[in-house]
């Protein structure tokens, strides 16, 4: 059987850390339904990560700081469910800068594996994880949308046989 909690936990953690990060519209945005400034993302996102492959699910949550001054945010992630297919990893933080242009983030040697995740200030999330701890994986790829309210995103989980997994992560800010 394929690690397929591990890697819809990895997917979780990753996304759910880094989407927060990518909005820097840099006051730039001008609609509630394109994106929005880091700085405005500030505060605390709830929600679910669903794997429609396996049906496993489990609630997620962020909290977002935003230092403004050196325009760096950063987002403690917590998940539960069976997301490792045991108990629910602890809490991650990420750090990174954004800029008036949006948010680029390349970080290698995460405990997820390898990280490239950017968002444009019209509130496009693409990234993807490589060289993932879970064997049998080859990589992760995402992509969504966020506003002032929701990140909604899609995951692929590619595995090494060639077949796939998806599933979606949906955050509300509360």
């Amino acid at each position: 059987m394929k690690t397929m909690h591990l890697s819809a936990c990895l997917v979780m953690v990753i996304v759910a850390a880094v989407a927060p990060l990518l909005m820097g519209c840099g006051g730039s945005c001008s609609s509630a339904g394109t994106g929005i400034a880091v700085q405005d993302a500030a505060g605390t996102w709830d929600g679910t990560w669903d794997n429609n492959t396996f049906s496993s699910t489990g609630p997620a949550s962020f909290a977002i700081t935003v230092d403004t001054g050196a325009q760096t945010a950063s987002i403690t992630v917590t998940l539960g469910g069976s997301a490792f297919g045991t108990v629910a990893p602890p809490p991650t933080t990420l750090t990174g800068p954004y800029t008036g242009s949006g948010f680029v983030l390349n970080q290698a040697g995460t405990p997820y594996g390898d990280l490239e995740v950017s968002w444009t200030p019209q509130g496009t999330i693409t990234g993807n994880l490589t060289n993932l701890p879970a064997a049998g994986i080859s990589r992760v790829d995402f992509n969504g949308t966020a506003n002032a309210g929701s990140i909604a995103l899609n995951y692929t989980v590619r595995f090494t046989d060639s077949s796939t997994a998806t599933g979606t992560l949906n955050l509300s800010r509360i």
